[in-house]
């Protein structure tokens, strides 16, 4: 186990988004700074005035790499129209020198009982945190953002926690990336985006107060299962626009 967390640490970086006030993880997935994280660390749903859903990408994330912030590009995001439900982000950073990087491998060779390893940074660490378990299930499961669709998932009895999204989840045996951390099961995430989504920051003192002690009691709360959505969705989109990545052919 040592020997893997040392070997893929480095591939592991903060992501924030600033004007969204949002944080999570992300990983390098080739020599170029190409980078994956989840959409919903980059963006956020707002209710328009006409009283529709919009999705909104943040307008300067960030990625923290080697002790310092760098600017960062959405190379790839949903139409604000979009349903959403395909929670990643592909991400890219400009720098001279190559980045470490880790492999992707695909949803069928990893099935319960096998070890995976979780790397990421929760609840605020600002070093590069490290769970280790096994996947307890694999399924397809609805979207928490949009239940009208379903995506491939494993269920994970590795620690997961706030600022975890977006992390790589690795099989051990070959430390190939199969799934991306994305929810913690019972988180009340869902929960305060919907209070926030109707009634912003702002509007009413009474929510804003609820919506902090959520946040508050959200970081409390851990039942000790997450989810991490299968690979292949990134993987995909990563092939489409013909990334050079290393580990997909």
């Amino acid at each position: 186990m040592r020997e893997a967390i040392v070997a893929c640490r480095s591939a592991v970086v903060r992501v924030l988004s600033p004007d969204l006030g949002k944080a999570g993880t992300g990983f390098f997935v080739s020599p170029g700074g190409i980078l994956l994280t989840n959409c919903h660390v980059v963006s956020t749903i707002v209710l328009t005035a006409n009283g529709e859903l919009e999705l909104r990408y943040s307008t300067g994330p960030q990625v923290e790499y080697e002790g310092r912030w760098q600017q960062a590009r959405i190379l790839h995001s949903l139409e604000s129209t979009h349903p959403l439900y395909e929670d990643y982000a592909v991400l890219r950073i400009d720098t001279a020198a190559q980045t470490p990087w880790l492999t992707l491998g695909e949803y069928g060779e990893t099935e319960p009982g096998d070890h995976i390893l979780t790397l990421g940074f929760p609840l605020g660490i600002d070093v590069v945190s490290a769970t280790q378990g096994i996947v307890s299930a694999k399924f397809e499961a609805p979207s928490p953002e949009n239940a009208l669709f379903r995506r491939r998932v494993f269920l994970l009895d590795a620690s997961v926690n706030p600022g975890n999204s977006g992390g790589p989840m690795i099989d051990i045996r070959n430390r190939r990336v199969v799934g991306m951390v994305s929810i913690r099961l019972g988180s009340l995430e869902p929960h305060i985006r919907g209070l926030e989504l109707l009634s912003p920051t702002g509007t009413n003192p009474l929510v804003d107060v609820l919506v902090d002690a959520l946040k508050m009691s959200n970081q409390l709360l851990n039942p000790g299962l997450g989810h991490a959505i299968s690979i292949e969705y990134a993987r995909a989109e990563l092939r489409r626009r013909g990334l050079a990545v290393g580990g997909v052919q």
